[in-house]
């Protein structure tokens, strides 16, 4: 037969030995009947605890087990003195509590379930249900089991304990389905006022005690610090004591053997001093020469490693050279072998090659005189028809073309910046926006010989034929790569400063909106439009635009 033991909250099995030597003592073959084993009966008992958790259902049919479990009151305020977490200590319990339950309830005939508190109050009960588990014997054959009594918790320990087992009802529960499956248990009460108030004037006494306590360890502290402030007074006068007294046996030595030897203490003391000054000289001199010394070394080590550094640098770059080398001769070897046969086919390459790049050369100087007489063309017939199809100026799109900062920052302060641009912006060469270069326009559009405003000509003729106002902005090509503004009156400027740089749209093939704006999110959450941030913030910030991917039929 097998004994095992289980527990819950780790209780303590040492009193166990004793119910042990009872039943080693006072058991034998004739009391038994047959149903417990020699093993019973050993000097040493054959107890194997295992842990509530480890419990196996599945266990043999000659394995007796004996399930103790502690009251959460007992334990929650022996927890409580040992300074353990009240929450891990109920998780545990409510765990191995579980793992007894399950176990009992499916192994009745080989288990008992008992009460730690229960059994350590009265040990011989246990010895009553041994028939229950197949151990039968005559309990009138045993004597009283009594243990040395143990204080199990004091007052508020207890209150504690009744306190949080009544507020947790997980554990009220857990605990009644554990005391209706013992065989012996301890019914613990609720305290009572007595108790309460008893727990209440212990706690008042250890408080007192403990302020008492402070206040000896505060006056103790007190009484020290005096007590080092005076030792540290008492060792600075000894110093100085003993200071005074070296410095007056020095000074009467000095006396004493001025008054003897006055003069050739004189001597001697020129003497020494004209020797120190020498050998102080000397000491220069040699700690020059060692400085000299040592940074020459310094110098020899650094140029030794150098030469070295260089050395090995040109062996291996001999040794490359040396391999470049073989293999050249082969590639030569090689390509001698195979000139006379490619020598007239490159010539004749050559020929076609060179002929290719006259006529590319041909054709880009006649590409550029057609561009620049287009220009000019255009321009003459811009100048020549601007009486004829001149358009009233919108003053929406004057506005929108006309930033007030812009123009102050250039002229400075202004009454009246628009009627200062419109009377003298033409001649100070003053640009109305950011996206208006005035020079730009007169310049690259060949209207020199128009005397009227470069805002107002763009409005008025520039923006219908396709002038372009600033070298990021191309109005021509802005309008063929969005065909859906082909409409009578649409000034490409104006609808790419309003609409097109948030719809991502490009103003030219130099500068892509939406890569800026995605390369920059700083731009895009100041909702201004792109290229005006370039030309306003971004060139001074060294950012960087990207090209359009947009491709002109032109």
């Amino acid at each position: 037969m097998k004994l095992k033991l289980s527990s819950v909250d780790n209780c303590n099995l040492d009193e166990l030995n004793t119910l042990w030597a009872v039943l080693t003592n006072h058991v034998n073959d004739s009391q038994i009947d047959g149903s417990l084993s020699a093993e019973l009966v050993l000097s040493e008992p054959p107890w194997e605890f295992i842990p509530p958790l480890y419990l196996d259902a599945n266990q043999e049919c000659d394995e007796k087990y004996f399930l103790f479990y502690r009251n959460p009151i007992v334990g929650l305020g022996v927890a409580i003195n040992q300074g353990r977490l009240l929450n891990d200590y109920i998780n545990n319990w409510l765990g191995s509590a579980r793992c007894l339950i399950g176990f009992q309830k499916l192994n009745r005939q080989n288990s008992l379930l008992i009460d730690y508190d229960a059994f350590l109050a009265n040990p011989s009960a246990v010895i009553k249900h041994f028939n229950k588990i197949g151990i039968t014997c005559n309990t009138e054959s045993f004597p009283e089991i009594s243990l040395p009594e143990k204080p199990t918790i004091d007052g508020h320990s207890f209150l504690t304990g009744s306190v949080l087992v009544g507020q947790h009802r997980e554990l009220q529960q857990t605990l009644t389905e554990l005391q209706a499956s013992s065989v012996l248990f301890k019914d613990w009460t609720k305290p009572s006022l007595k108790q309460a108030f008893s727990a209440i004037e212990q706690y008042q006494g250890m408080a007192v005690q403990f302020q008492n306590q402070d206040q000896l360890v505060q006056g103790l502290m007190d009484t020290i610090e005096q007590k080092s402030s005076a030792m540290l007074l008492l060792e600075s006068k000894s110093s100085e004591v003993q200071l005074q007294l070296t410095s007056a046996n020095k000074v009467s030595e000095q006396l004493l053997l001025e008054s003897n030897n006055k003069e050739q203490v004189i001597l001697s003391l020129k003497e020494r001093e004209s020797e120190n000054k020498l050998l102080l000289l000397q000491l220069h001199q040699t700690q020059e020469e060692l400085e000299q010394i040592y940074l020459d070394k310094k110098a020899l080590e650094h140029v030794t490693q150098e030469s070295k550094a260089l050395a090995e640098k040109q062996a291996n770059t001999l040794t490359s050279i040396g391999n470049e080398a073989k293999e050249l001769k082969q590639t030569i070897s090689a390509l001698q072998s195979e000139k006379g046969e490619t020598q007239s086919e490159n010539e004749l390459l050559l020929l076609q090659l060179h002929q290719v790049q006259e006529e590319l050369e041909y054709y880009y100087l006649d590409n550029e005189k057609y561009k620049n007489t287009v220009k000019k063309l255009k321009t003459r017939i811009v100048n020549s028809t601007a009486n004829k199809e001149k358009t009233k100026v919108n003053k929406n799109e004057l506005r929108a073309l006309f930033n007030k900062e812009w123009y102050k920052k250039q002229a400075g302060k202004v009454f009246r910046p628009l009627s200062h641009y419109l009377s003298k912006g033409r001649n100070s060469q003053l640009n109305p926006h950011p996206l208006f270069d005035a020079t730009y326009y007169i310049q690259h559009n060949h209207l020199e010989n128009v005397k009227e405003n470069p805002l107002i000509h763009f409005l008025s003729i520039g923006a219908i034929n396709g002038l372009s106002p600033h070298p990021l902005f191309d109005a021509e090509w802005y309008m063929e790569m969005n065909p859906d503004l082909a409409e009578d009156g649409i000034n490409p400027l104006v609808h790419y400063l309003k609409f097109g740089g948030f719809e991502e749209r490009d103003p030219s093939p130099r500068f892509s909106s939406k890569a800026y704006l995605e390369h920059y999110p700083d731009v895009q959450q100041s909702e201004m439009n792109p290229l005006m941030h370039y030309i306003v913030f971004g060139q001074n910030e060294d950012r960087i635009i990207y090209p359009s991917r947009l491709q002109s039929k032109r």
